[in-house]
């Protein structure tokens, strides 16, 4: 069995009841569902290890699995099955007979499943590679309150390809069989910070400061920027404004421009003078 543990901080303790040890023990059962019919075959718990979950770097030397010698019978045929997986707090080989209706008769506990195919190896001395993650719900310092198990999720890691209904594919002359041990890793897992962020510091100062830092400071604008100091961050920092009157200036006027009038000419393109008619002396003569 292996045990991995992927901290991202020091973790304490998160039950008081094991407060002198910074460990967590939980229980992981097994089971197969079957739907057959339109009738689910569902077969009892069995217990299958026992983890001790650190939660404190004092309990982090007394990680441990213990595998059991599970009864669970694998059907030959894997079609419409399920591998389903609960996690309860304590040892549950000494439950009492209220800790049994309560954690295993019902829903309760952390759940997961996959496929029951996804178990195939291709022969019996493959063991199955398989994780538990199992999840922190934060990252425990002196300032939070107490971590506790926020989920549990199981995954087969073969490295083999699968199919459409996600089951793994072997040669034409493999006859794949059920695991007879597993090569189970235990994850346990707590949320990662956020980084804080860095603002650029516009007073002229060319280190970085943090948000706080930035304010603290006399003279500083957050959010404001400074003026072009030349034609081309004017450019950068207006373009949105100058671009709309230059398409303007750009686009053809919609009426036409009437031509002036031009001189009488006959074909050859030289100006004829034009006689005064009888008319035009008449006028002439009332105006002496």
């Amino acid at each position: 069995m292996k045990l991995t543990l992927a901290f991202a901080a020091a973790l304490f303790c998160a039950s008081p009841v094991l407060a002198h040890t910074g460990t967590l023990t939980y229980t992981l059962l097994h089971r197969v569902t079957r739907t057959m019919d339109g009738e689910e075959k569902v077969s009892p718990w069995f217990p299958r290890m026992l983890l001790t979950i650190p939660t404190t770097p004092q309990g982090m030397s007394l990680a441990s699995s213990e595998n059991f010698s599970s009864n669970l019978e694998f059907p030959e045929a894997y079609e419409n099955a399920l591998y389903q997986l609960k996690m309860v707090p304590g040892d549950a080989r000494s439950y009492t007979d209220e800790e049994n209706r309560q954690w295993i008769d019902r829903d309760a506990g952390f759940l997961s499943s996959v496929k029951l195919c996804q178990l195939l190896v291709p022969n019996t001395d493959v063991p199955l590679l398989d994780a538990v993650k199992i999840r922190l719900s934060n990252v425990p310092t002196s300032d939070s309150s107490p971590a506790h198990i926020t989920s549990m999720a199981y995954v087969v890691e073969q490295d083999i390809k699968l199919d459409a209904q996600s089951c793994p594919i072997f040669d034409k002359d493999t006859q794949p069989v059920y695991p007879s041990t597993f090569g189970t890793d235990m994850r346990v897992m707590v949320p990662e910070s956020a980084p804080i962020p860095e603002l650029k510091d516009t007073t002229g100062d060319s280190s970085t400061t943090t948000g706080s830092e930035k304010e603290s400071r006399p003279g500083t604008k957050m959010g404001k920027k400074d003026p072009p100091k030349n034609l081309v961050e004017f450019l950068q920092q207006y373009w949105m404004y100058i671009l709309p009157v230059v398409v303007l200036f750009m686009l053809p006027s919609a009426v036409d421009v009437p031509e002036p009038p031009t001189r009488a000419t006959d074909q050859s393109g030289v100006a004829q003078r034009v006689t005064p008619g009888p008319a035009a002396a008449a006028v002439r003569a009332k105006a002496k």
